[in-house]
Protein backbone atom coordinates (compact mmCIF):
# COMPACT_ATOMS: atom_id res chain seq x y z
CA UNK A 1 0.00 0.00 0.00
CA UNK A 2 2.83 2.40 0.89
CA UNK A 3 4.65 1.54 -2.36
CA UNK A 4 1.46 2.07 -4.38
CA UNK A 5 0.82 5.49 -2.81
CA UNK A 6 4.44 6.54 -3.30
CA UNK A 7 4.40 5.57 -6.99
CA UNK A 8 1.15 7.49 -7.41
CA UNK A 9 2.81 10.57 -5.91
CA UNK A 10 5.79 10.25 -8.27
CA UNK A 11 3.44 10.16 -11.29
CA UNK A 12 1.65 13.22 -9.95
CA UNK A 13 4.94 15.09 -9.78
CA UNK A 14 5.57 14.30 -13.46
CA UNK A 15 2.11 15.52 -14.47
CA UNK A 16 1.83 18.63 -12.32
CA UNK A 17 5.40 19.84 -11.99
CA UNK A 18 6.78 21.90 -9.16
CA UNK A 19 3.53 23.83 -8.56
CA UNK A 20 2.05 20.95 -6.59
CA UNK A 21 5.11 20.38 -4.37
CA UNK A 22 3.36 21.36 -1.11
CA UNK A 23 0.45 19.03 -1.83
CA UNK A 24 2.85 16.22 -2.76
CA UNK A 25 4.77 16.67 0.49
CA UNK A 26 1.56 16.27 2.50
CA UNK A 27 0.51 13.20 0.51
CA UNK A 28 3.96 11.66 1.00
CA UNK A 29 3.70 12.22 4.74
CA UNK A 30 0.29 10.52 4.81
CA UNK A 31 1.56 7.56 2.77
CA UNK A 32 4.54 6.95 5.05
CA UNK A 33 2.49 7.28 8.23
CA UNK A 34 0.59 4.06 7.48
CA UNK A 35 0.65 1.62 10.39
CA UNK A 36 -1.36 -1.30 11.75
CA UNK A 37 -0.93 0.23 15.23
CA UNK A 38 -3.90 2.56 15.84
CA UNK A 39 -2.64 3.82 19.20
CA UNK A 40 -0.99 7.23 19.37
CA UNK A 41 0.17 8.10 22.84
CA UNK A 42 -1.98 7.62 25.94
CA UNK A 43 -5.57 8.87 25.71
CA UNK A 44 -6.26 9.98 29.28
CA UNK A 45 -10.05 9.79 29.05
CA UNK A 46 -10.13 6.52 27.10
CA UNK A 47 -7.32 4.36 28.51
CA UNK A 48 -8.52 3.69 32.05
CA UNK A 49 -7.18 0.12 32.06
CA UNK A 50 -3.74 1.29 31.01
CA UNK A 51 -3.75 4.02 33.65
CA UNK A 52 -4.65 1.52 36.36
CA UNK A 53 -2.06 -1.01 35.21
CA UNK A 54 0.59 1.69 35.24
CA UNK A 55 -0.08 2.30 38.92
CA UNK A 56 0.26 -1.39 39.80
CA UNK A 57 2.91 -2.65 37.36
CA UNK A 58 5.57 -3.97 39.74
CA UNK A 59 7.32 -5.82 36.92
CA UNK A 60 8.57 -2.51 35.53
CA UNK A 61 10.69 -1.88 38.62
CA UNK A 62 13.84 -3.91 39.29
CA UNK A 63 14.75 -4.26 42.96
CA UNK A 64 18.19 -3.04 44.00
CA UNK A 65 18.36 -6.01 46.38
CA UNK A 66 18.63 -3.56 49.29
CA UNK A 67 15.46 -3.00 51.29
CA UNK A 68 16.26 0.52 52.52
CA UNK A 69 17.41 1.68 49.09
CA UNK A 70 14.24 0.29 47.49
CA UNK A 71 12.15 2.09 50.09
CA UNK A 72 13.87 5.41 49.31
CA UNK A 73 13.37 5.18 45.52
CA UNK A 74 9.97 3.50 45.38
CA UNK A 75 10.97 -0.07 44.65
CA UNK A 76 14.29 0.08 42.81
CA UNK A 77 15.39 0.81 39.24
CA UNK A 78 12.42 2.07 37.19
CA UNK A 79 11.89 1.42 33.48
CA UNK A 80 12.91 4.20 31.09
CA UNK A 81 15.09 5.91 33.71
CA UNK A 82 18.72 6.76 34.35
CA UNK A 83 20.04 6.30 37.89
CA UNK A 84 23.46 7.64 38.87
CA UNK A 85 25.68 6.82 41.84
CA UNK A 86 27.96 9.73 42.72
CA UNK A 87 31.05 8.93 44.78
CA UNK A 88 34.62 10.16 45.31
CA UNK A 89 37.52 8.48 43.52
CA UNK A 90 38.36 5.01 44.86
CA UNK A 91 35.17 4.86 46.92
CA UNK A 92 33.90 1.74 45.16
CA UNK A 93 31.59 2.80 42.32
CA UNK A 94 32.33 -0.39 40.40
CA UNK A 95 31.83 -2.52 43.51
CA UNK A 96 28.44 -0.89 44.14
CA UNK A 97 27.16 -1.37 40.59
CA UNK A 98 28.57 -4.89 40.27
CA UNK A 99 26.97 -5.89 43.58
CA UNK A 100 23.65 -4.40 42.46
CA UNK A 101 23.95 -6.37 39.21
CA UNK A 102 24.49 -9.62 41.12
CA UNK A 103 21.50 -8.82 43.35
CA UNK A 104 19.34 -8.46 40.23
CA UNK A 105 20.66 -11.72 38.75
CA UNK A 106 19.94 -13.59 41.98
CA UNK A 107 16.43 -12.11 41.87
CA UNK A 108 15.91 -13.91 38.53
CA UNK A 109 16.56 -10.90 36.31
CA UNK A 110 18.60 -10.65 33.12
CA UNK A 111 21.46 -8.22 33.59
CA UNK A 112 23.77 -6.54 31.09
CA UNK A 113 26.93 -5.13 32.67
CA UNK A 114 28.91 -2.79 30.41
CA UNK A 115 32.41 -2.05 31.69
CA UNK A 116 34.70 0.67 30.36
CA UNK A 117 37.15 0.43 33.24
CA UNK A 118 37.83 -3.21 34.17
CA UNK A 119 38.20 -6.23 31.91
CA UNK A 120 35.40 -8.77 31.53
CA UNK A 121 37.43 -11.31 33.51
CA UNK A 122 38.15 -8.95 36.42
CA UNK A 123 34.49 -7.95 36.56
CA UNK A 124 33.53 -11.63 36.55
CA UNK A 125 35.80 -12.21 39.57
CA UNK A 126 33.65 -9.81 41.58
CA UNK A 127 30.51 -11.52 40.38
CA UNK A 128 31.84 -14.96 41.38
CA UNK A 129 33.02 -13.83 44.81
CA UNK A 130 29.61 -12.31 45.51
CA UNK A 131 27.30 -14.91 44.01
CA UNK A 132 29.32 -17.98 45.01
CA UNK A 133 30.02 -16.70 48.54
CA UNK A 134 33.78 -17.11 48.15
CA UNK A 135 36.39 -14.45 49.14
CA UNK A 136 37.80 -12.88 46.00
CA UNK A 137 41.35 -13.46 47.27
CA UNK A 138 40.71 -17.23 47.28
CA UNK A 139 39.23 -17.63 43.81
CA UNK A 140 42.57 -18.06 42.06
CA UNK A 141 43.58 -20.68 44.64
CA UNK A 142 40.79 -23.08 43.66
CA UNK A 143 41.83 -26.04 41.54
CA UNK A 144 39.78 -26.61 38.42
CA UNK A 145 37.79 -29.50 39.90
CA UNK A 146 36.70 -27.43 42.90
CA UNK A 147 36.01 -24.40 40.73
CA UNK A 148 33.82 -26.37 38.32
CA UNK A 149 31.93 -27.93 41.23
CA UNK A 150 31.09 -24.50 42.68
CA UNK A 151 30.38 -23.05 39.24
CA UNK A 152 28.03 -25.83 38.15
CA UNK A 153 26.11 -25.75 41.43
CA UNK A 154 25.73 -22.02 40.96
CA UNK A 155 24.40 -22.43 37.43
CA UNK A 156 21.78 -24.89 38.67
CA UNK A 157 20.50 -22.52 41.32
CA UNK A 158 20.55 -19.22 39.41
CA UNK A 159 17.60 -18.63 37.09
CA UNK A 160 18.69 -15.10 36.22
CA UNK A 161 21.45 -14.21 33.78
CA UNK A 162 24.35 -11.75 33.67
CA UNK A 163 26.32 -10.80 30.56
CA UNK A 164 29.50 -8.70 30.85
CA UNK A 165 30.75 -6.67 27.88
CA UNK A 166 33.99 -4.67 27.90
CA UNK A 167 34.62 -1.52 25.88
CA UNK A 168 37.81 0.58 25.89
CA UNK A 169 37.84 3.67 28.08
CA UNK A 170 36.38 6.52 26.02
CA UNK A 171 35.85 3.94 23.29
CA UNK A 172 32.09 3.50 23.57
CA UNK A 173 28.99 5.63 23.36
CA UNK A 174 25.26 5.02 23.60
CA UNK A 175 25.16 3.83 19.99
CA UNK A 176 27.72 1.16 20.93
CA UNK A 177 25.40 -0.12 23.65
CA UNK A 178 22.41 0.04 21.31
CA UNK A 179 24.27 -2.08 18.74
CA UNK A 180 25.26 -4.50 21.51
CA UNK A 181 21.62 -4.90 22.54
CA UNK A 182 20.65 -5.80 18.97
CA UNK A 183 23.52 -8.27 18.69
CA UNK A 184 22.63 -9.97 21.99
CA UNK A 185 19.00 -10.25 20.91
CA UNK A 186 19.87 -11.75 17.53
CA UNK A 187 22.65 -14.12 18.62
CA UNK A 188 21.61 -15.07 22.16
CA UNK A 189 17.92 -14.09 22.39
CA UNK A 190 19.01 -12.03 25.38
CA UNK A 191 17.06 -8.88 26.27
CA UNK A 192 18.19 -7.46 29.62
CA UNK A 193 15.86 -6.34 32.39
CA UNK A 194 18.43 -3.80 33.60
CA UNK A 195 21.69 -2.34 32.26
CA UNK A 196 24.67 -1.25 34.37
CA UNK A 197 27.22 1.04 32.71
CA UNK A 198 30.55 1.33 34.51
CA UNK A 199 30.68 4.28 34.12
CA UNK A 200 29.24 7.40 32.48
CA UNK A 201 32.32 9.54 33.17
CA UNK A 202 34.50 7.51 30.78
CA UNK A 203 32.00 7.23 27.91
CA UNK A 204 32.01 9.39 24.81
CA UNK A 205 29.20 11.05 22.85
CA UNK A 206 27.45 9.57 19.82
CA UNK A 207 28.99 12.16 17.51
CA UNK A 208 32.17 14.18 17.45
CA UNK A 209 31.59 17.43 19.26
CA UNK A 210 33.45 20.58 18.31
CA UNK A 211 32.69 21.95 21.77
CA UNK A 212 35.37 20.58 24.13
CA UNK A 213 33.58 21.91 27.20
CA UNK A 214 33.20 19.00 29.61
CA UNK A 215 29.90 20.35 30.92
CA UNK A 216 28.39 20.11 27.44
CA UNK A 217 29.94 16.72 26.72
CA UNK A 218 28.77 14.98 29.88
CA UNK A 219 25.35 16.57 29.73
CA UNK A 220 25.03 15.17 26.20
CA UNK A 221 26.25 11.70 27.25
CA UNK A 222 23.73 11.57 30.10
CA UNK A 223 20.94 12.68 27.76
CA UNK A 224 21.89 10.02 25.21
CA UNK A 225 22.08 7.33 27.90
CA UNK A 226 18.69 8.27 29.31
CA UNK A 227 17.33 8.39 25.75
CA UNK A 228 18.40 4.77 25.30
CA UNK A 229 16.65 3.86 28.55
CA UNK A 230 13.43 5.46 27.32
CA UNK A 231 13.69 3.97 23.81
CA UNK A 232 14.40 0.44 25.07
CA UNK A 233 12.17 0.58 28.15
CA UNK A 234 15.11 -0.73 30.22
CA UNK A 235 16.40 0.99 33.38
CA UNK A 236 20.04 2.06 33.15
CA UNK A 237 22.25 2.46 36.21
CA UNK A 238 25.60 4.23 35.99
CA UNK A 239 27.95 6.35 38.07
CA UNK A 240 30.28 9.30 38.06
CA UNK A 241 32.79 10.91 40.35
CA UNK A 242 32.45 13.88 42.65
CA UNK A 243 34.37 17.06 42.01
CA UNK A 244 37.23 18.28 44.21
CA UNK A 245 34.86 19.78 46.79
CA UNK A 246 33.03 16.48 47.15
CA UNK A 247 36.10 14.28 47.57
CA UNK A 248 36.39 14.89 51.30
CA UNK A 249 32.75 15.65 52.00
CA UNK A 250 30.64 13.47 54.30
CA UNK A 251 27.42 15.12 53.11
CA UNK A 252 27.23 15.36 49.31
CA UNK A 253 24.80 17.50 47.34
CA UNK A 254 24.19 18.03 43.62
CA UNK A 255 26.87 20.71 43.37
CA UNK A 256 29.48 18.05 44.18
CA UNK A 257 28.98 16.19 40.87
CA UNK A 258 32.11 16.25 38.70
CA UNK A 259 32.40 17.53 35.11
CA UNK A 260 28.83 18.63 34.47
CA UNK A 261 25.90 19.91 36.47
CA UNK A 262 23.89 18.98 33.36
CA UNK A 263 23.98 15.34 34.44
CA UNK A 264 21.95 16.25 37.50
CA UNK A 265 19.26 17.79 35.31
CA UNK A 266 18.99 14.65 33.16
CA UNK A 267 19.21 11.72 35.61
CA UNK A 268 16.01 10.54 37.26
CA UNK A 269 17.60 9.32 40.49
CA UNK A 270 20.96 10.35 41.94
CA UNK A 271 22.45 8.64 44.99
CA UNK A 272 25.48 10.12 46.74
CA UNK A 273 27.86 7.68 48.40
CA UNK A 274 30.12 8.68 51.30
CA UNK A 275 32.28 6.84 53.80
CA UNK A 276 34.31 8.08 56.74
CA UNK A 277 37.50 6.29 57.79
CA UNK A 278 35.62 4.77 60.70
CA UNK A 279 32.84 3.56 58.39
CA UNK A 280 35.43 2.03 56.08
CA UNK A 281 36.89 0.07 58.99
CA UNK A 282 33.43 -1.13 60.00
CA UNK A 283 32.32 -1.98 56.45
CA UNK A 284 29.63 0.65 55.92
CA UNK A 285 28.55 3.07 53.20
CA UNK A 286 26.19 6.00 53.63
CA UNK A 287 23.74 6.38 50.74
CA UNK A 288 21.96 9.72 50.35
CA UNK A 289 19.28 10.37 47.70
CA UNK A 290 20.20 13.69 46.07
CA UNK A 291 17.52 13.60 43.36
CA UNK A 292 14.43 11.45 43.05
CA UNK A 293 11.55 11.64 40.58
CA UNK A 294 9.75 8.98 42.62
CA UNK A 295 9.74 10.42 46.12
CA UNK A 296 11.52 12.71 48.54
CA UNK A 297 15.12 13.83 48.40
CA UNK A 298 17.81 13.70 51.06
CA UNK A 299 16.69 10.37 52.48
CA UNK A 300 19.64 8.47 53.90
CA UNK A 301 20.47 4.90 54.80
CA UNK A 302 23.48 2.81 55.75
CA UNK A 303 24.56 -0.12 53.58
CA UNK A 304 26.88 -2.90 54.70
CA UNK A 305 29.79 -3.63 52.34
CA UNK A 306 31.78 -6.87 52.41
CA UNK A 307 34.99 -6.13 50.50
CA UNK A 308 36.18 -9.74 50.59
CA UNK A 309 33.09 -10.92 48.69
CA UNK A 310 32.29 -7.69 46.83
CA UNK A 311 28.81 -7.66 48.33
CA UNK A 312 26.31 -5.08 49.54
CA UNK A 313 23.56 -5.89 52.03
CA UNK A 314 21.10 -4.13 54.30
CA UNK A 315 22.48 -2.53 57.44
CA UNK A 316 20.28 -2.27 60.55
CA UNK A 317 17.62 0.41 60.33
CA UNK A 318 18.32 3.38 62.57
CA UNK A 319 14.68 3.27 63.76
CA UNK A 320 15.05 -0.37 64.81
CA UNK A 321 18.18 0.02 66.88
CA UNK A 322 18.09 -1.39 70.36
CA UNK A 323 19.61 0.60 73.22
CA UNK A 324 20.66 3.40 70.83
CA UNK A 325 20.10 7.07 71.64
CA UNK A 326 19.45 9.72 68.99
CA UNK A 327 22.74 10.36 67.17
CA UNK A 328 23.97 13.69 65.90
CA UNK A 329 27.34 12.97 64.25
CA UNK A 330 28.54 10.51 61.64
CA UNK A 331 30.90 8.94 64.21
CA UNK A 332 28.08 8.37 66.68
CA UNK A 333 25.84 7.08 63.89
CA UNK A 334 28.45 4.55 62.82
CA UNK A 335 28.97 3.34 66.38
CA UNK A 336 25.22 3.03 66.88
CA UNK A 337 24.85 1.03 63.68
CA UNK A 338 27.61 -1.38 64.60
CA UNK A 339 26.25 -1.81 68.15
CA UNK A 340 22.81 -2.57 66.78
CA UNK A 341 24.25 -5.16 64.38
CA UNK A 342 25.41 -7.17 67.41
CA UNK A 343 21.95 -7.29 68.96
CA UNK A 344 19.41 -6.79 66.22
CA UNK A 345 20.09 -8.61 62.94
CA UNK A 346 17.04 -8.26 60.75
CA UNK A 347 16.03 -11.06 58.43
CA UNK A 348 17.37 -10.05 55.04
CA UNK A 349 16.56 -10.94 51.47
CA UNK A 350 18.67 -13.91 50.32
CA UNK A 351 21.43 -12.66 48.03
CA UNK A 352 23.78 -15.63 48.06
CA UNK A 353 23.58 -19.22 46.89
CA UNK A 354 23.14 -21.99 49.44
CA UNK A 355 25.44 -24.80 48.23
CA UNK A 356 24.33 -27.28 50.94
Amino acid sequence: MIMYNTLEIVESMKDNGADSISDITQRMREALSFSFDTEIGLDFLEDADRLYEGLHEDGKVISSGLTDVDNMIKGGWHEKTLTLFIAPTNMGKSLIMCAAGVNAMLNNKKVLYVTLEMSEEKTAERVMANAFDTPISQLDQLNKETFMKIYNKGREKISGKLVIKEFPTKGANTNSIKALLKELDIKKKFIPDVIFVDYLGIMTTNSKMTDSNTNTQFKTISEELRGLAVESGIPIVSANQTNRDGMNSNDLDLTDVADSIGQTMTADIIIGVTQTEEMNEQGLYSFKVLKNRYGGRYNKCFVTVDYSKMRLSDAPNMEDMENADIVSTSSEATTAVMDSMKFNRREKRKNTIDFD
